[in-house]
């Protein structure tokens, strides 16, 4: 199945596997990044290896796994109570990266980061862990 999404994602062009795949990019630049995925899922290896990669970029990134959820687990909205405590945890990411402490208008304290994007600096405080918080 993996080899078919890639022949979709190809098309006609002349894009290669190797320029497609994220594992072979450069993201040292890349704003703080926040991953989920479900432990049941067929991608969840890739997911843990491209947070290791980034990681490893210097990248802010914060991986969430939910042990017994399959991939798209979120889409089920808030009935499930896995999906409604991953939904909060993705606005609580898009809350703590966009508020007014990682703006980067002020020095947000001793354990800021500098993170370079889109050509200027900013500083931000790295996301606070859960208990699904993978170690990277």
């Amino acid at each position: 199945m993996t080899i078919q999404f890639g022949e979709w994602l190809k098309g006609n062009t002349a894009y290669t596997n190797e320029e497609l795949s994220p594992i072979n990019h450069d993201f040292s630049d890349l704003a703080p990044l926040y991953l989920q995925g479900g432990g049941k899922e067929v991608l969840i290896d890739m997911i843990r290896d491209f947070a290791h990669l980034t990681h490893k970029q210097n990248v802010d990134v914060t991986l969430d796994v939910w042990e017994h959820m399959t991939h798209d687990f979120q889409a089920h909205g808030a009935s499930p109570p896995d999906s409604a405590e991953a939904l909060k945890r993705m606005k609580a990411a898009i809350m703590h990266y966009t508020g007014p402490k990682n703006t980067g208008h002020k020095d947000t304290g001793p354990k800021s980061k500098v993170h370079k994007s889109a050509g200027h600096k900013t500083k931000h405080t790295p996301l606070p862990p859960c208990e699904r918080t993978q170690t990277l």
